[in-house]
């Protein structure tokens, strides 16, 4: 198993979108592996996961 990270697409806090397709080759360029957590951003933003090549992602329901 390889090292990874695990990283929102959108932060809570500030709303800060982060650029998935760079990070992704950044951390993949290092040997590890990428974890995107799209739970603030799936279905409110477009997302290309193809284009970005993450290696997983996960995505789940918010209450409102």
């Amino acid at each position: 198993m390889s090292p990874g990270s695990l990283l929102s697409h959108v932060d809570y806090r500030t709303s800060r979108l982060l650029d998935m397709a760079a990070i992704t080759e950044a951390v993949q360029r290092h040997g590890a592996q990428v974890v995107w957590d799209l739970c603030r951003s799936a279905g409110v933003l477009p997302i290309q996961l193809g284009f970005c090549q993450a290696d997983f992602d996960v995505a789940a329901p918010t209450s409102t």
